[in-house]
């Protein structure tokens, strides 16, 4: 099986969480090529077990004291490079793309009808969990 992992790469957060991933898919019997954006490839570090790893430079918050600044977040973002970045980005080589918040793999993959498995928290809000008053006794 041949994987394409998507990280966003604009903190230490996902990127910690591919150390792991990394680490427990190598036990098994998988290609996996890695691909992080949010940054340029020079202010990542000890990306060496990544092995030859891909950057783009995807989208990316700007914040400031713990809070996105969305207007700098706005400006700081370009849409045509986006657009051409996930254009050009060939998924077809790739059973799945695995993807921890990361957007030019997500869409390329959407575009190229390639299964994705989505890690990242924020897919929790694709579905209505939590509920209100909800309780181990609901399950059944």
């Amino acid at each position: 099986m041949k994987i394409l992992y998507g990280v966003q790469g604009t903190g230490n957060g996902h990127i910690a969480r591919a150390r792991a991933m990394s680490q427990a898919l190598a036990s098994h019997d998988v290609q996996v090529d890695f691909l992080f954006s949010g940054r340029e490839k020079s202010k990542y570090f000890s990306m060496q077990q990544f092995g030859d790893y891909q950057t783009r430079r995807g989208f990316s918050f700007v914040t400031e004291n713990g809070r996105v600044n969305y207007m700098k977040t706005a400006f700081e973002n370009s849409l045509p490079n986006f657009i051409r970045e996930v254009r050009e980005l060939d998924v077809s080589g790739y059973d799945v793309v695995v993807n921890d918040f990361e957007p030019v793999s997500a869409w390329a993959a959407k575009q190229q009808k390639i299964p994705t498995v989505s890690i990242s928290h924020q897919n929790a809000f694709l579905f209505d969990v939590p509920q209100k008053g909800a309780n181990w006794s609901m399950i059944q």
